[in-house]
This record gives C-alpha cells, structure tokens and sequence, in this order.
C-alpha cells in the first residue's frame, strides 16, 4: 500500500483507501522481467486490471504511476519543483 500523505510504502492489511489498483501478478511480473520502460501504459492500455478510487480525479497519483522510470522520475519531479516555485505565494 502506498501512504502518499506520509509517504510510506506499507503490505496492506484491509485498511480503507482512497484509490485501488489491483492487476495480475505475472502480467505485472512479466513487464518488470522484460524491463519494460513504458509499463503502466502496457498495463493500463491492455486493460487487464481493475482500478477504483474514493473522490475525484487525482493527477499526482496518475503522474506517479507514468513516471516510475528513472529519466521520466527526474523530470517529473524537475517540472512540479518549477511549478511549485513559480507560483505566487496563497496561489493554488
């Protein structure tokens, strides 16, 4: 499970979550074997999962999940570090 408020990876343990992913493992296994740069987009655009969350659309979570890569990673966190800065102080 991951806390992204406390920013904790933990085993999950039946406690209540905001979003849900659950995919078949050796499909997941699979994609890690073959070193697969692009596999959420594997994952996702195959449809072989299911996925469920508890309010509105989050794009943190989807950016997350897309820039599990090294490269991709870097400059992810490079744009929200720029866009978080430039922002006026009390803006949104």
């Amino acid at each position: 499970m991951f806390d992204f408020l406390d920013r904790r990876v933990d085993a999950y343990a039946g406690e209540e979550c905001r979003y849900r992913l659950r995919a078949y493992r050796p499909l997941i296994e699979e994609l890690a074997r073959h070193r697969e740069q692009d596999w959420v987009n594997e994952l996702f655009l195959s449809c072989r999962f299911d996925a469920w969350r508890k309010g509105p659309y989050n794009e943190y979570i989807y950016t997350f999940f897309t820039s599990l890569w090294g490269e991709r990673m870097t400059y992810v966190e490079g744009y929200y570090a720029e866009r978080s800065s430039s922002r006026p102080p009390g803006a949104a």
